[in-house]
């Protein structure tokens, strides 16, 4: 008899769970990948600062000022500040404003505005020149003065009930007010110091030609010296003021006759008339 054969058991693969095909979307992918964040309630402070923010971003013309009060002091600074700049022309070029006595076909006679200006000399040439160069430089400060004040005209103010020295006390809240007003009063402080310096290098250069080369008697000396020294006066008051303002946080107004203190924020961008608002 044949003997039978052994079947052989069929072997079962076992069959693995199907791995769950993952999406390749890309954005799917990337939201995944991102952090969630927990967003907060914006406050209303920080909406005032940021409305203040912008509206300090803003230059706004003489011609767009709504307040009346800012609008007067604007006008009456521009007026000060056309005084100012005839003070100047009268200060520095001394070779052509100063009185003096001319030899012409050996007879003295006062100088006319043309034989100053038409001097053959080097030296005359060379202290006219050195002139110009120091009215130039007030010129040019009193520019960066005419624009802070055109600023704090906008941003500050003057409030009889403060103290002259309270803007520190409220400007420490507006960190992009107290920035903008340490850098006008630094540049000023800084033009002012040098104009300070090339007045009296103007003033003696000049006295020196007039007395040894074109004296015109006392009338001389006396023009001379009455036109400097207005100067000379406003220069250091700017230079003081600007220095005091750039180590306690001050804001004196430079061009008007008496010193102002504005010591408030200005109400349009005061933030707590704002939030009440």
């Amino acid at each position: 008899m044949e003997e039978a054969k052994p079947v052989k058991a069929k072997r079962t693969r076992s069959k693995s769970p199907k791995k769950s095909r993952r999406s390749k979307d890309p954005s799917l992918i990337a939201s995944m990948k991102e952090p969630i964040v927990k967003t907060q309630p914006i406050s209303a402070d920080f909406l005032a600062r940021e409305r203040a923010k912008q509206k300090a971003k803003e230059h706004h013309k003489w011609w767009q000022i709504s307040d009346p009060q800012d609008l007067k002091d604007l006008i009456v600074s521009s007026g000060l500040m056309l005084v100012n700049a005839f003070k100047f022309i009268m200060a520095c070029l001394l070779l052509l404003f100063v009185p003096q006595s001319c030899n012409q076909d050996t007879s003295d006679h006062p100088c006319t505005l043309d034989d100053n200006l038409q001097n053959p000399t080097a030296l005359a040439k060379a202290v006219l020149i050195f002139n110009f160069v120091t009215l130039f430089a007030m010129l040019v400060t009193q520019a960066f003065e005419w624009k802070r004040e055109q600023w704090i005209i906008e941003y500050l103010d003057e409030d009889d009930d403060k103290g002259d020295h309270y803007l520190p006390y409220v400007i420490d809240s507006y960190p992009e007010f107290k920035q903008d007003l340490r850098r006008h009063n630094y540049r000023v402080f800084l033009l002012n110091t040098i104009c300070f310096v090339l007045l009296i290098a103007n003033t003696i250069i000049s006295a020196v030609f007039i007395i040894h080369r074109q004296y015109g008697g006392v009338r001389s000396l006396t023009v001379l010296a009455t036109n400097v020294l207005l100067v000379f006066t406003k220069v250091q008051k700017s230079a003081q003021w600007t220095y005091e303002g750039l180590r306690k946080g001050f804001a004196f107004s430079l061009i008007k006759l008496e010193p102002v203190s504005y010591n408030v924020i200005d109400k349009d961008h005061d933030r707590d008339l704002m939030n009440k608002a």
